[in-house]
This record gives structure tokens, sequence and C-alpha cells, in this order.
């Protein structure tokens, strides 16, 4: 990586693979010949305030899911957490009740769920 910014990203980088090795994501293993080792990339977000100055850099590790192979690294599929209908619900009934509502970031927001089968 090279540019402006590097290194706020590569601390965004160190903050993500400590929270998905705190949360125990994955174990390391030795690679077998019958393993499809499934490839991943970086994404990178900047967030800004309205005055375009930086609020926030963003990275999540994305494993390139096009790369499985149905029944032999995939066996199941897994629904939003939350569906958007319920998200505009929430919205919805906070406006019409005067609720106060707020914008949300979550670091990790994915289910932590026992995997039976090896990935």
């Amino acid at each position: 990586m090279n540019g402006s910014g590097v290194d706020g990203f590569k601390d965004a980088v160190d903050t993500e693979l400590g929270t998905l090795t705190d949360m125990k994501s994955w174990i390391i293993v030795e690679r077998g010949a019958e393993m499809n080792v499934l490839e991943s990339t970086w994404a990178f977000k900047v967030t800004q305030f309205q005055n375009r100055t930086i609020n926030n850099l963003k990275t999540c590790l994305c494993v390139q899911g096009d790369q499985q192979i149905e029944g032999v690294n995939i066996f199941d599929t897994y629904n939003l957490v939350v569906n958007f209908s319920t998200i505009c619900l929430l919205l919805v009934m906070s406006i019409r009740l005067g609720w106060a509502s707020a914008q949300i970031d979550y670091i990790a927001a994915f289910v932590n769920a026992a995997v039976e089968e090896e990935i």
C-alpha cells in the first residue's frame, strides 16, 4: 500500500485482524492437498464529515465466495442478521411515536456461530 492515509489504513487493518482474532473467527491449520483454499481481499472505505474532512478509515477482510464449491466448502446459505423491512418499520415507528433515533456503527456485525465443518 502506498499513498496518503496509508498509516491510518494499516492501523485499521490491524484493528480488523485483531477483532477477528479475538472473536476466534479462525484457527491456523496445515494445508492439505484436498483443501480448496479461498482467496480474500481487503475493502477500504473513507468516511467523511459534511465538510469533507476524514471521519474514519474502515477496512473489511472479504473472502471471495465465488470460489466456493457447493458440497465441498459451502453447505448452508445465511441471511442478514436484520431484515431491511425491520429497520424500515423501526424508523417509521420512531417518526410516528416521536422516538429519538441515532446512527449505530458496529465494528464486527456478524453472528458468531460455531461451525462444525472444516472450511
